[in-house]
Parts: C-alpha cells; structure tokens; sequence
C-alpha cells in the first residue's frame, strides 16, 4: 500500500475499499495510518480509485484539499 501527500492511495488491486467507500450513504472522515516510506510523488491510479482525507505517519500528516 502507498499514498501521495494529495492523499491518493495505492491498495493491493483488488478494488474492495474503493468499492465499499462509494456505497457509503454519508461519507465518513477517512484517515490512514502509514509508515513515512509509504509516502510517494506519484502512483498509479483510474478513475475508481477514493482519496482519504488524511494520511498519518510518523513525521507528517498529509490531509486532502476538498473540492466541489
């Protein structure tokens, strides 16, 4: 798993999280807990793929810029 500091996510492929967090009625806060060396520039994503809206690690606290 990584992330970017914009809070995108990188899971194992399988789309399970993108898949439940679309059916959420209300969207709840979503924060990650990740090690510094999971942070990344740029991963691969598709238009499927949900944001967090944190991302914790042992030096930083990355939180995502809501648009509308």
């Amino acid at each position: 798993m990584a992330f970017t500091p914009r809070c995108e996510r990188l899971g194992y492929g399988g789309g399970y999280y993108d898949r439940l967090i679309a059916r959420f009625a209300q969207r709840p806060p979503l924060v990650a807990a990740a090690f510094a060396l999971q942070i990344c520039t740029q991963i691969p994503l598709d238009a499927n793929d949900q944001r967090v809206d944190t991302v914790a690690t042992e030096n930083s606290l990355f939180c995502a810029i809501a648009t509308t």
